[in-house]
């Protein structure tokens, strides 16, 4: 193709090989400093040049320097540069040429096929070309391709698939996938089939694929077959047909082999391979192609008509033991005599078994006698009588009518030869025993003898007998079981035992005949104390599972034997306890309120006893258990008060018994004293509490307790607290205490007062004095600052609050002890209520008098109760309240204090 274009001038030959393109208005400079640079030129030379014309075009320069390659896919722009012969820039037409694809006037090329491509400029004459390689592009389609459309199936196809761009130029470098309907592709595109018929072979490529549908046929013919078991009778014709197969056993047609040529061992046979029988025999008959192949087979020529059949045997007498030859002989209408062999199922035959030999039929008879034998074929049949007799001694067998007998029955045994077949003969032999105590039993009779056992149990007996015929001994032995007669004695194990409910015995009875014999298993009735226990015994094999305690007799009965024995059952392990008291049982701590009472256990047979074993578990300090003196007797005496529950434990049993144990009589007195030293006119507190033995604390009415001291009269106050006056002053004081034979004294001293004592002791009244006075000052100073006026008023209302004694807020229960007193434990403030009536408390007015009062005020000044006398501050004893109410309290190990 061919094409013209202007192009403009390039300045510099330089940039015009560099390939830059120039527009056909201008032409672009690569730089500015050039482009100025020339103007200026251009600009000074003017005249000049505007003298000078271009010369002609000499050589032209392609501006696309080689190597060039580009796809079939894609296209590509060519410029070209005309110069003249000084070298010059000139403007011209270009035609453009191109050995493959196309390419317009302007240069822009279009490739076709790959390969290298010559694309040539030309302008005036002037040629120049420059070689550019285009490669496939893309692929587009894919295309297969094979040389046959039918193949053997011991060939092969050799397939061409191609990958194809848009331009159909062949792409290379790319994997395909093949997917055959049948055989296998392998990587150089070679199809090898793999069975007869129609296949489809595909391949692949991404989204590209392709098919191509090939007809397999059979393979050349590589295999004659002949067909065997072939027979014909003499004179008679048979077809021969051959067969023809391929490598891979495909049946091909008759002429797939080309021409068949025939030949015949004896006989004849024509080229269609038509058999013609003569002589009688297997003859060989082989087939060849003009192929190279070839096949031999027999046919087998039988004789002609039946004419008659006979049976022949070489003997007319046989041992049982031995194999008769029978030979069936036929005999055609020629006259013919042919040994033939006759098929099992044409044989008829009275005893024993046939079967084929090598050379003729074989009876293996069986038993004794004449026997008769008879065959049929074609229609006719024929028979043979045999006389058959024992065989050869094989074995000695010594026989009876029952190996196993009573020990009172005689047993008659008999000595017999057998051969292989079973046959059996008296034969008259030596007879023995292998017990000698057996040789007095056995009557020996030369072919038979009499055995007569007395004792049972298992008895061998031998024979022996020479076989002349064959010079050899045979011996035999026969085991007569000798069983016990009918039962005559029964024997009970365990006479006299002594068992628990908790056990069984296994009376195991052994039952014997007459005489003396094991007669095994019988049946057996029981009974237990005449009572029918048969079920039992029976389910339990014998095993006496005792139920009641007591002396029992067991007997065991079988027809007109009889056993019996005595048995002593004793109570099993206790399951349960019973008690003869109530439970709950309320007693008194002591040995005054000690309880005797009875344990009965009951074993599993719900049977009762006393129980002599016992163990215990009783709370700590709850009470005691000791034997009693009678058996099962046990006494209980209680400790300390409360109730309890106690577990008594005996054997498997165990019983959870509850009891209230109430306190006992006094044992001793306890006399506590509110202090041991003590001003005249003070009152002192005592504590009372009265215990029994075990420490139980008893309440003790007022009534019935004595309580009086030297040192003034004393006055209950409440629950075991009592009041003394401290009247009389002196050392050696005594306080008494009396309880029925129980007293108590306890010794103090009492210091004397002002007066005598007469308006309390000595601190009370010092204490009551101050208060007056105080009382006497406050009053002063009031009136005179009244008569001041409000200021003085004012000043004695301060000076009031000052002197005031007013009740503290109430503090907590465990508010601690007063600034004053810091290394004493915490004790409690005042409580906001009144105390109860439960604890031992008195009013101000009717404890202590004036004491009480100071108390009060004390309280309400510091907000802590005050200690009564006797009493160390923030120790446990008695204290007064802001109301002088006088309460008992008790400070613990840990400092809590607990009102009493």
């Amino acid at each position: 193709m061919r094409g013209t274009s202007q192009r403009c001038l390039h300045l510099h030959d330089q940039e015009s090989r560099s390939g830059r393109d120039v527009s056909a208005t201008g032409c672009r400079i690569g730089r500015k400093s050039f482009l100025l640079g020339l103007m200026l030129l251009l600009a000074l030379s003017g005249p000049l040049i505007s003298n000078v014309s271009a010369g002609p075009v000499t050589h032209i320069e392609i501006d696309q320097i080689p190597p060039i390659t580009i796809d079939a896919d894609s296209q590509m722009q060519f410029s070209a540069t005309l110069y003249d012969a000084s070298n010059s820039t000139v403007s011209g037409s270009i035609e453009w040429s191109t050995t493959n694809g196309t390419i317009d006037g302007a240069g822009l090329f279009t490739p076709w096929s790959a390969g290298n491509i010559t694309i040539t400029a030309n302008s005036e004459a002037v040629s120049q070309f420059v070689n550019i390689t285009v490669e496939p592009g893309w692929p587009a389609s894919l295309s297969l391709l094979s040389n046959v459309s039918e193949v053997g199936l011991d060939s092969s196809v050799q397939l061409t698939a191609k990958l194809l761009d848009v331009r159909a130029n062949e792409v290379f470098g790319h994997t395909l996938l093949w997917s055959p309907s049948q055989g296998v592709v392998n990587e150089t595109g070679v199809w090898i089939p793999a069975q007869v018929g129609n296949a489809s072979i595909e391949v692949h490529w991404g989204e590209l694929s392709a098919t191509m549908m090939l007809t397999v046929i059979p393979g050349e013919a590589i295999v004659l077959i002949l067909p065997s078991a072939l027979y014909v009778r003499s004179g008679q014709s048979i077809t021969i047909t051959p067969e023809l197969q391929d490598s891979f056993g495909n049946i091909l047609s008759p002429d797939a082999a080309g021409t068949l040529q025939w030949d015949a061992e004896s006989g004849t046979i024509t080229t269609a391979g038509v058999f013609t029988g003569s002589a009688v025999g297997s003859w060989d008959i082989s087939c060849t192609t003009s192929t190279g192949l070839s096949a031999i087979t027999q046919v087998e020529v039988i004789s002609a008509v039946i004419d008659s059949v006979e049976m022949v045997a070489e003997e007319s007498t046989f041992r049982a033991d031995e194999v008769v030859e029978i030979k069936v002989l036929r005999t055609d209408i020629y006259g013919n005599i042919e040994e033939v062999i006759i098929p099992l199922a044409n044989w008829t035959y009275q005893t024993g078994a046939i079967r084929l030999g090598e050379n003729a039929t074989e009876w293996l008879p069986n038993a004794v006698g004449n026997w008769s034998l008879s065959v049929s074929t074609e229609g006719l049949s024929a028979s043979i009588t045999i006389e058959i007799i024992h065989g050869y001694a094989n074995e000695l067998l010594l026989i009876s009518e029952n190996q196993r007998v009573s020990a009172d029955d005689d047993v008659v045994i008999h000595m017999q030869a057998r051969d292989i077949r079973n046959n059996r003969w008296v034969v008259t032999g030596l007879w023995d025993t292998e017990a000698v105590v057996a040789d007095d039993w056995l009557s020996t009779f030369g072919t038979w003898a009499n055995f007569e056992a007395t004792t049972s149990g298992e008895w061998k007996i031998t024979g022996s007998w020479f076989d002349d015929e064959q010079q050899m001994l045979f011996s035999a032995e026969l085991t007569i079981d000798v069983f016990a007669g009918e039962l005559a004695l029964i024997q009970l194990q365990g006479e006299s035992a002594v068992i628990s409910t908790d056990e069984v015995i296994d009376l195991s009875p052994l039952l014997f005949d007459a005489d003396g014999n094991d007669v095994g298993s019988v049946l057996l009735n029981w009974s237990v104390d005449g009572d029918d226990r048969t079920t039992d015994f029976r389910l339990h094999r014998g095993v006496y599972y005792p139920q009641s305690v007591g002396l029992h007799e067991i007997r065991a009965q079988a027809d007109s034997a009889y056993a019996s024995i005595m048995v002593q059952v004793m109570p099993g392990r206790a399951r349960t306890l019973a008690l003869d008291v109530a439970n709950n049982l309320s007693i008194v701590s002591g040995s005054q309120g000690e309880v005797t009472f009875t344990v009965y256990g009951h074993d599993l047979s719900d049977n009762s006893f006393l129980v002599d074993d016992l163990t215990w578990e009783v709370p700590e300090g709850a009470g005691s258990i000791r034997a009693g003196t009678d058996s099962g007797e046990w006494i209980l005496a209680g400790h300390s008060v409360g109730d309890w529950t106690i577990t008594l434990y005996s054997e498997d049993a165990q019983l959870f018994f509850g009891i209230s144990v109430q306190p006992g009589h006094a044992a001793r007195i306890e006399v506590i004293l509110s202090s041991n030293q003590f001003h005249q006119g003070d009152e002192m507190f005592i504590d009372v509490r009265v215990f029994d033995s075990y420490n139980n604390s008893l309440t003790i009415p007022p009534s019935d307790m004595m309580v009086s001291s030297t040192a003034g009269p004393a006055t209950f106050v409440t629950h075991g607290s009592w009041k003394i006056s401290m009247e009389t002053g002196g050392t050696d004081h005594a306080v008494t205490v009396r309880y029925g034979d129980i007293t108590v004294q306890k010794f103090f001293d009492v210091q004397g007062a002002l007066l005598g004592g007469a308006l309390g002791s000595s601190d009370v009244v010092v204490m009551s004095g101050t208060i007056v006075i105080v009382l006497i000052l406050a009053t002063l100073v009031y009136v005179m600052r009244r008569n001041r006026g409000e200021d003085f008023s004012q000043g004695l209302k301060s000076d009031s609050e000052v002197v005031a004694i007013s009740p503290p807020t109430e503090q907590p229960a465990t508010t601690a002890a007063p600034v004053t007193q810091p290394a004493q434990p915490a004790q409690p403030a005042q409580p906001a209520q009144p105390a109860q009536p439960t604890h031992p408390t008195k009013s101000a007015s009717s404890v202590g008098g004036d004491k009480a009062v100071e108390a009060s005020v004390m309280a309400k000044a510091s907000g802590v109760m005050v200690a009564a006398e006797g009493t160390v501050q923030g120790q446990s004893g008695w204290y007064y309240d802001t109301s002088g109410m006088l309460t008992h309290w008790e400070v613990d190990a840990e400092g809590r204090w607990n009102r009493l």
